[in-house]
């Protein structure tokens, strides 16, 4: 069940990412390197801390390609609308919920008590990050 939830959470997250660097005029680099950082960081922290390896991107390694194809498709759309604020609070909170969710469900999966994966679930959703 983790998985449909990472994934969902992977894809709204690169989209923030993306959007947030075309906004600022990043070249293609700049537009991947934040929907990867975007998109991996808080699951990341979380996987560091559970000491899980390898890290859940590296396992799933389908998840940087998918960044990869958001970032190249959206790097190739020349005219971003001017209302980028609204838009981008959609894709934000969608990534923060769902992050929070994965990250609190691979914590309880790994044995923690329910305080410390409410803690990762907060960590994972706030760094983004499935």
């Amino acid at each position: 069940m983790l998985q449909p939830i990472e994934f969902a959470a992977v894809v709204a997250s690169a989209v923030y990412g993306v959007l947030l660097a075309r906004r600022h005029d990043m070249d293609f680099v700049g537009v991947f390197s934040l929907a990867f950082i975007v998109a991996f960081g808080g699951g990341t922290l979380r996987d560091l801390f559970l000491d899980r390896h390898p890290l859940f991107w590296i396992q799933e390694d389908h998840y940087p390609v998918v960044v990869f194809a958001i970032a190249l498709a959206a790097y190739g759309v020349r005219r971003i609308p001017d209302r980028t604020e609204s838009i981008l609070s959609i894709p934000d909170a969608l990534g923060l919920g769902l992050f929070s969710i994965a990250g609190a469900s691979a914590a309880i999966e790994a044995g923690t008590s329910y305080f410390i994966a409410s803690l990762l679930g907060a960590v994972t959703g706030t760094f983004l990050g499935a």
